[in-house]
């Protein structure tokens, strides 16, 4: 049933038209050929509510209209039906339309009250992540968050701990739509609580893990990578749980991937995890990114990958960081022809050339 509604939503207005029309006439069929003795008239319902719910609407009281038009004229065929009353069969057809056209307003209605509801949740869980990013003479910072549905299970934060250190973060909680993002707003909230009392990376890791075991969901694993950016010595101390590895992509074009063997949260209680740093130079690209961003398939099943990710860093690398998430953005919907098959989700820190004087943006 899933699979065919996401056939369904991939499907233009007029080939859901087409497709209603082609299943009103083969259930019109049916009913014709089963006669009297046998009711199919539940299966009316099939184009309407596809036209209620992936059209409008009117377009479902149209389908209802149509739908007691085909089972009126059915029954007027039917030679077998003799009515006491010659009014009898404008009342059957009466009731028939009714039953459909109560059917379409309400599969409407439901429909629409679910969009409201989405869309609050969408907007709420958009105000957790950051608006505005730090400005820091020598640093452009920015981030992207594509949700997959109306909501996400994918976390980024940019937090300005002081005057001196900035922490990165971005997450992945394993699965979907509303239990995933409730998931991810509570590992936000104790990453904030943590993180402002300047918590290492992996003294941050070791806390949230042990708050994931003991406070959500049994089963449910976060992906997770916390970083601190040192200003003033162009130093990144970091820990990955698991995480895609983040790319530091070098002023010469040589790569390297920031991982260590830290375990997802949620896994092992009061697990020690690894911590690395590693130097910044002027000209360096440091890219984070969900997974979202390399699996996204195209039409020939083919993923993303890391190796395009790569190329397209290569080639907006002198880009602001805002464009150079953009880019990649447009890179991977492009890949995956505007089908979105995973929450994706962007970070870009890059660091300023010496002799350049702007600020971030």
């Amino acid at each position: 049933m899933v699979k065919i509604l996401q056939i369904l939503t991939r499907l233009s207005q007029y080939q859901i038209v087409f497709l209603a029309c082609i299943l009103l006439l083969i259930v019109g069929y049916l009913d014709y050929v089963t006669g009297v003795e046998v009711s199919v008239s539940i299966f009316y319902l099939i184009p309407i509510a596809m036209c209620a719910w992936f059209l409008s609407k009117w377009v479902g009281i149209i389908a209802s209209l149509s739908s007691a038009l085909v089972w009126c004229s059915l029954d007027f065929l039917a030679s077998e039906k003799h009515y006491s009353h010659p009014l009898i069969p404008y009342w059957n057809a009466l009731v028939m339309f009714s039953f459909f056209l109560v059917f379409a307003l309400m599969l409407s209605a439901f429909k629409k009250r679910l969009e409201l509801e989405d869309a609050l949740a969408k907007e709420v869980q958009r105000g957790l992540f950051p608006h505005q990013f730090p400005q820091v003479h020598g640093y452009d910072i920015f981030g992207l968050w594509q949700p997959a549905r109306t909501v996400s299970g994918d976390y980024f934060d940019v937090l300005m701990l002081d005057d001196r250190f900035i922490g990165f973060c971005i997450g992945d909680v394993i699965g979907h739509g509303i239990p995933a993002a409730i998931l991810m707003s509570n590992l936000q909230a104790s990453v904030r609580r943590t993180a402002v009392y300047n918590a290492r990376p992996e003294e941050l890791c070791f806390h949230i893990n042990n708050f994931v075991i003991d406070n959500l969901v049994s089963g449910k694993f976060i992906t997770f990578f916390y970083g601190i950016l040192d200003i003033q010595d162009k130093t990144f101390t970091y820990t990955n749980a698991g995480h895609n590895p983040p790319i530091l992509f070098r002023n010469d074009g040589t790569t390297r991937h920031l991982t260590n063997d830290g375990f997802m949260l949620g896994i092992e209680r009061d697990f020690n995890y690894p911590q690395s740093t590693i130097q910044l130079l002027p000209g360096d690209l440091l890219e984070l990114y969900t997974d979202g961003v390399t699996e996204m398939k195209n039409s020939q099943n083919e993923w993303f990958g890391e190796e395009r990710l790569i190329e397209t860093l290569s080639s907006s690398r002198s880009l602001p960081a805002n464009e150079i998430c953009h880019q990649i953005m447009k890179s991977v919907m492009q890949f995956g022809n505007n089908n979105i098959q995973d929450d994706i989700t962007l970070l870009t820190l890059s660091i300023m050339e010496q002799n350049s004087s702007a600020d971030l943006n």
